[in-house]
């Protein structure tokens, strides 16, 4: 075998290597309609329902564990995938007069980390922490 060859055959399995990699990412950069449905989970004893529409309208429900005290609130959401984790926005709140701002960490495509609420951008946690971060399953009918 000459130089050449041993090159073009370590380059050819450099290359699918590289292959492999890039389609096996955990990390795989997803659409925003893969977020689409209803997302379930608990957070400091109420129950969250996060209902993602096409046409970016959504729905946040906490419903209290201990009390009968049920919020919501509709509006359009705006994922921000420029860097991650993700912001999460809801805008144009039909409940309230301000937008509600967050971050969005996909796990998985059944399961999603957001951060607390916060009405200002500049308030909204930055990282996740253990008590900052509401965990939401899909809920699969």
């Amino acid at each position: 075998m000459n130089k050449s060859n041993v090159l073009f055959i370590l380059a050819t399995c450099f290359l699918i290597l590289v292959l492999l990699l890039m389609l096996n990412n955990p990390l795989k950069i997803i659409i925003k309609d893969s977020l689409n449905g209803e997302w379930v989970g608990k957070h400091k004893n109420s129950d969250v329902i996060l209902e993602i529409k096409k046409g970016n309208a959504c729905s946040l429900k906490f419903n209290s564990d201990s009390s009968s005290k049920k919020e919501t609130f509709n509006g359009d959401c705006i994922v921000n995938m420029n860097k991650t984790p993700y912001s999460f926005i809801i805008t144009n709140i039909l409940e309230v007069n301000k937008s509600l701002y967050s971050l969005i960490k996909v796990i998985n495509k059944d399961i999603i980390h957001i951060s607390e609420f916060s009405t200002k951008w500049k308030l909204r946690p930055v990282i996740f922490t253990n008590e900052n971060t509401i965990i939401l399953k899909r809920n699969i009918y």
